[in-house]
């Protein structure tokens, strides 16, 4: 495939990290994507949310609590202890032009599919994926455990082996419900590699392109054109070469929080308290009284979430917009937290 030499320089060095001084403005990192269409062309808005993704932005970067085991030498073995934490890992995930059609790929799925509470994407879009172009989804995380809903997107071939560039750099990419981690892919969220891009970290995003739209556009083209045409290589083994511990992404969720509702995230993001903080949680998860009491939450929130959106569709003869229900997500969690505030006291 005959990049320009433009690409070709982006693809072989990418954005080289700096000495860390800029990780702060988070802020002004979200708002510099809206710079570009190539960030708005599928209605996916970055600037939602926009205080608490900034807020949540900058927690995450110093989170190293949500870890990924993953090949970090890229010699096509996970050692033990080998990986990163979520931030790092998801810049690291891009490395090729590869990385770049399979980000493309996903945010069509989201756009013809949408998100749900359950998991990131949608059984029927993970198999649109898989059917048109051999991306396969897997749920990821540290080696003992998944990462609050983070996901590996990966390119293979009929065989299962990962496709990879020119420069050996395989094709998989990090997504992660990091930021509000509601089950549904908010615009800060779909775009992180890109903004972890613009502050400073090393990786090879959509914002490289920020000004040349065109040349994005075209080597998104060229690249679909040469996985057609059989001018990438796989290589010698599967995802188990580059994640530690895999997973069935519904097997996933139901492992952690029981198949549905609100994932605990990072405490005091928003200043609202909207999610159940992650020491509480797993507190609750120790004894027995606390795993059925998060049941009677998860189902009284899923009942008042469905309560809301009836509620939306009475009042407005329609179907609300993915904001809005992420809104009555949020409102959902309240209301259940308030309901059963004394019994989760009891249980500290």
């Amino acid at each position: 495939m005959a990049l320009n030499i433009r690409q070709k320089e982006i693809v072989e060095t990418g954005k080289k990290q700096d000495d860390g001084n800029n990780k702060s403005d988070a802020g002004q990192a979200i708002k510099s994507l809206t710079e570009s269409s190539i960030f708005t062309d599928k209605n996916i808005n970055v600037m939602s949310y926009y205080e608490r993704m900034k807020c949540a932005v900058e927690k995450l970067q110093t989170n190293e609590d949500w870890r990924v085991s993953m090949d970090v030498n890229g010699d096509g073995v996970v050692e033990e202890g080998e990986g990163e934490n979520l931030a790092d890992a998801i810049a690291k995930s891009y490395d090729s032009e590869l990385d770049l059609f399979i980000h493309e790929k996903v945010e069509e799925a989201i756009a013809k599919f949408g998100c749900c509470s359950k998991q990131y994407l949608s059984e029927d879009a993970q198999k649109w994926l898989k059917d048109n172009y051999n991306i396969v989804v897997e749920a990821v995380g540290a080696e003992d455990q998944q990462t609050n809903r983070t996901y590996a997107f990966s390119l293979v071939d009929e065989n299962g082996n990962v496709i990879q560039d020119e420069n050996g750099k395989k094709g998989s990419i990090i997504f992660s419900d990091c930021l509000i981690p509601d089950g549904f892919a908010q615009g800060a969220e779909v775009q992180l590699s890109s903004i972890l891009d613009q502050l400073g970290y090393e990786c090879l995003t959509k914002a490289d392109f920020i000004g040349n739209e065109d040349e994005y556009y075209d080597m998104i083209k060229n690249i679909e054109e040469g996985l057609k045409n059989g001018e990438y290589q796989s290589s010698n083994g599967g995802t188990e070469t580059l994640y530690g511990n895999r997973k069935d992404v519904t097997q996933a969720i139901k492992d952690l929080w029981g198949g549905s509702g609100s994932a605990p995230g990072q405490t005091g993001f928003g200043g609202d308290g909207s999610f159940v903080d992650k020491e509480r949680a797993e507190r609750l998860e120790k004894g027995e009284a606390g795993k059925e009491l998060d049941k009677e939450i998860e189902a009284y929130k899923e009942k008042r979430y469905n309560e809301l959106v009836q509620q939306y569709k009475d009042e407005h003869g329609e179907d609300p917009t993915d904001a809005e229900t992420a809104d009555m997500l949020v409102q959902a969690d309240k209301d259940a937290k308030q309901k059963f505030a004394s019994e989760i006291a009891k249980l500290g």
